[in-house]
């Protein structure tokens, strides 16, 4: 031990007041000696990236984490004391919080790493997933992720591009499960695959895709007898 920073994962637990528990963990957090937070890491999670805008954080060194410790540790740390938020949960407000961290040394043996760029918007409605600029990512109408609390071996992504002409750009596939499987090293994981967001539309040659992304339209120039029942035909 040379007395320098070691990258630590960083883990928030935010129970909010639709009833729901929403997490939030970033991989290779570094701290300094000074208690203060130098980077935000790696997100993954399901309740948006809150942390990586708001790192004027001096850490205590008291607060750890560790598997086989269930002791939580509380903070209300965003908006008035009496009525905490995490932005990205847009009209929500917390009710408790739970901060744990350990190593990241740790948890590369024991976790698969955060999936960049996958976060899962699923509980959404009417609302949409924010980045950390206020910027609109993703909707509820575009896809459904489920991202589990657990990184450990076995746990999975599930996701589903909303839409009969979505698919994930990479692999073509409409849907699909991702497993947190051992890596090619000792005491490592990796997903078994990778995915690509946002789910893209295509429609047939010589069609468009319509606002509401669920219906594709053709513009024909020329004469339909029979109307419109004649052009819904074609």
């Amino acid at each position: 031990m040379d007395g320098s920073p070691r990258p630590q994962t960083l883990q928030f637990l935010l129970e909010m007041d639709d009833g729901n528990l929403y997490h939030a963990t970033y991989k290779d957090v570094m701290i300094d000696t000074s208690g203060a937070i130098t980077s935000a890491g790696e997100y993954m999670g399901n309740a948006g990236d809150s942390f990586t805008p708001n790192m004027q954080w001096t850490w205590d060194a008291t607060l750890q984490w560790f598997a086989d410790s269930a002791t939580p540790a509380g903070a209300s740390f965003f908006g008035e004391p009496d009525s905490p938020l995490w932005p990205t949960l847009v009209g929500l407000t917390i009710q408790t919080a739970t901060i744990r961290m350990r190593p990241s040394s740790f948890d590369t043996k024991t976790s698969c790493p955060p999936m960049i760029g996958v976060f899962d918007p699923s509980w959404l409605t009417d609302r949409t997933m924010l980045s950390v600029s206020g910027e609109a990512l993703l909707s509820r109408s575009e896809i459904s992720i489920s991202v589990p609390l657990s990184r450990a071996e076995g746990a999975n992504v599930t996701y589903a591009c909303n839409g009969p002409f979505y698919k994930e750009p990479v692999s073509g596939n409409t849907e699909g499960i991702i497993y947190c499987i051992p890596g090619a090293d000792p005491n490592t994981f990796q997903w078994g695959s990778e995915i690509t967001l946002p789910c893209q539309g295509s429609c047939p040659t010589d069609f468009n895709m319509a606002l509401d992304k669920a219906s594709c339209y053709y513009f024909s120039d020329l004469p339909e007898p029979h109307g419109v029942v004649g052009a819904a035909m074609r």
